[in-house]
């Protein structure tokens, strides 16, 4: 199983929490709660992999550990 990293936060103006996948630009969830973003999400992901599967492309490059040390 491929890991990726996501980001989730919690929105004050939208009262909603967000979920992005930086590996995968066009994915993201929304959620009035952390679980529901995290399943949308999934969702999108899953979906997003299935495309790129059809039209033969390659999985996003997951980022390294030390990569993601910028984000935080």
């Amino acid at each position: 199983m491929t890991k990726h990293i996501l980001s989730l936060f919690y929105d004050t103006d939208e009262d909603l929490w967000i979920v992005d996948f930086p590996e995968f630009p066009n994915c993201s969830g929304v959620g009035q709660t952390a679980a529901l973003a995290l399943i949308n999400g999934i969702r999108a992901v899953e979906k997003e992999a299935k495309i790129y599967k059809v039209k033969g492309l390659p999985s996003p490059i997951t980022l390294q550990l030390l990569e993601t040390k910028k984000y935080i």
